[in-house]
């Protein structure tokens, strides 16, 4: 197994990666633990590597250990509504939520456009994890696809605090403000660089510093120059880079306001040193 292929990405200090999927990134062909090592030693800050099953659990605790700026999340994916044995997933969620005290439920949800399951199915997961991360006072990572009505019904009855992140934004302004005025942080991923994503790119612009976050989702939606290609935390440098321009922005600027946020959401020590 290989590390990726090289590749002249933007230095940042300092950034953040809010959203990425370790284990998938490993079965992809990257070498993850010396990926790791590189991002962390050319001053990569934290990475939120965020679960969308329990099968992968083991996996992702492995590649994670000794690299303590590896945060995690647990949640069950809405594809999991489909499962006939979901209140057995649901208790094992709990007791790992329970034991390893992960800084957030998600990567949780509802996603009308594969059709997992059925709508009604997918809100009781959704639901059964909202109640979940509000006994654990945790925040949530958000995923929605063409759900935006259910989702934000949802949220606005389970009152979470703290709240989450709405992962991978991809709506309008509209939908934006709908979510910042619930008391959620918005993040873009690699999508926002996409010659296609104007609209995003307004989004981008409109969002509050103080309620911004940036990820990769990797591997999947590479940022150009490099889409179509296997994703790692490390080229989320371009999202910062594109993101602090339409901003009109320092990326260092942007780069202190997603730290300041991603630290306050999921209550990073302030003293913390590896």
């Amino acid at each position: 197994m290989s590390r990726p292929k090289s590749v002249d990405i933007p230095r940042v200090t300092g950034s953040v990666d809010s959203h990425c999927h370790l284990a998938i990134i490993q079965a992809k062909g990257v070498d993850v633990r010396a990926l790791l090592d590189d991002l962390f030693a050319s001053g990569m800050q934290w990475i939120l590597d965020v679960g969308v099953d329990l099968e992968t659990i083991p996996a992702r605790k492995k590649l994670a250990a000794g690299f303590p700026r590896v945060l995690k999340s647990h949640g069950l994916y809405p594809s999991v509504a489909e499962d006939d044995a979901l209140e057995q997933q649901l208790r094992l969620l709990e007791e790992h939520c329970t034991r390893e005290q992960p800084v957030a439920i998600g990567e949780i949800g509802l996603d009308f456009h594969r059709g997992y399951a059925t709508p009604d199915r997918q809100r009781d997961l959704f639901q059964q994890q909202l109640d979940l991360a509000r006994r654990l006072s945790l925040p949530v990572v958000i995923h929605n696809r063409e759900a935006d009505s259910e989702l934000l019904e949802d949220l606005s009855a389970a009152r979470l605090d703290p709240t989450g992140v709405m992962h991978c934004f991809s709506g309008d302004i509209h939908h934006a403000r709908r979510c910042l005025e619930a008391g959620y942080y918005i993040s873009f991923a690699g999508n926002v660089t996409f010659r296609n994503a104007e609209q995003l790119r307004e989004v981008a612009r409109f969002v509050p510093a103080d309620r911004l976050l940036l990820e990769t989702d990797a591997p999947y939606l590479a940022p150009d120059p490099l889409r179509g290609r296997v994703n790692h935390p490390g080229l989320v440098n371009f999202t910062y880079r594109r993101v602090a321009e339409l901003r009109g922005v320092s990326v260092e600027e942007l780069a202190r306001a997603v730290r300041d946020n991603f630290v306050r959401l999921f209550a990073v020590a302030e003293d913390f040193s590896p």
